[in-house]
């Protein structure tokens, strides 16, 4: 490429930029005026700073390890093996599996099966009641 095709390279991606950010001088300008601003806002699904969001359904979903712990609140902290609890809470096998051996390990006490199945089972160290 020749030095002045370079240039005029340039000089065109200069002049794109120079015209972008004069559009975004004119928005900026435009929302000075409290009334525009709030029209221009509403028309982009922007939620105005200076305002609180407004929250949709439940407060809060549950994590995994709150879904695991509100079973065993449930069902009075009786011990249960992990395809129980994957049932009872609505979890993937492998998710609770995880929160059992892994990620919340102190949470649970745990036990092998009293019946001789090679299932351990599990329930939380220490009910505390939020109820």
């Amino acid at each position: 490429m020749s030095p002045i095709a370079v240039r005029a390279h340039w000089d065109k991606v200069i002049r794109d930029l120079e015209a972008r950010l004069a559009k975004a001088k004119a928005v900026r300008d435009a929302l000075s005026d409290p009334e525009l601003a709030d029209e221009i806002v509403k028309s982009l699904g922007i939620q105005p700073a200076n305002r609180p969001a407004r929250r949709r359904g439940k407060a809060r979903a549950l994590t995994h390890t709150g879904k695991v712990e509100q079973f065993f609140r449930k069902h009075k902290n009786e011990w249960a093996n992990s395809f129980e609890i994957a049932e009872g809470t609505g979890l993937k096998r492998e998710a609770v599996r995880q929160i059992l051996y892994k990620s919340g390990v102190e949470r649970w006490a745990r036990r092998p099966d009293p019946k001789g199945s090679p299932r351990v089972q599990f329930r939380l160290k220490s009910l505390k009641t939020d109820e």
